[in-house]
């Protein structure tokens, strides 16, 4: 029972990267590199629409949010990207999985760096903006969970599998 737990403790933090690699590989296969992601993880939203008039808007999936909610008036012809930030929606937008913009229960949450409080559209409220727990916090964890114990398992039969290996060759 001891050996198990230290080994979770051992190897924990090895699963969640490996959930983090694999998530970062697939959208990587399909030519996206390095971008944040509103629906999952923790870095920062870095996609943005660009209408055909220019006008800078938040990704079209947050229109469920509310009418004209993804509308920022801002356009490329006259402010730069990073001086848009500085616009209230898109800094909440932009930060939405940071600490200090996540709510108190995404905050302690175990699986905090990757979920990173979920999907921005089912998080939203009109009072809170992003600050609260996505609508499907038990399913994201539960999901989470079992992907992050199908690594660890994995992980601990291969070791398993090698040490006894190991002692099979030491015996003979």
């Amino acid at each position: 029972m001891i050996i198990s737990i230290l080994k979770l403790l051992l190897f924990a933090d090895m699963a969640k990267d490996s959930f983090l690699f694999f998530v970062d590989d697939e959208l990587f296969r399909l030519g996206i590199k390095h971008r944040g992601y509103e629906i999952i993880g923790r870095k920062e939203n870095q996609c943005l629409c660009i209408k055909s008039n220019g006008n800078i808007q938040l990704n079209d999936s947050l229109m469920v949010c509310g009418n004209g909610f993804t509308q920022t008036g801002l356009n490329i012809s006259s402010v730069s990207f990073s001086e848009s930030l500085k616009h209230p929606i898109m800094y909440e937008y932009y930060y939405a999985h940071s600490d200090f913009i996540l709510c108190k229960k995404c905050n302690s949450c175990l699986i905090k760096e990757i979920c990173g409080g979920g999907h921005l559209a089912h998080r939203y409220s009109v009072k809170n903006l992003f600050n609260n727990p996505s609508a499907y916090c038990t399913v994201l964890f539960n999901i989470i969970s079992h992907i992050q114990n199908a690594i660890v398992q994995d992980v601990f039969s291969k070791i398993d599998n090698t040490i006894c290996k190991i002692n099979n060759t030491d015996l003979e």
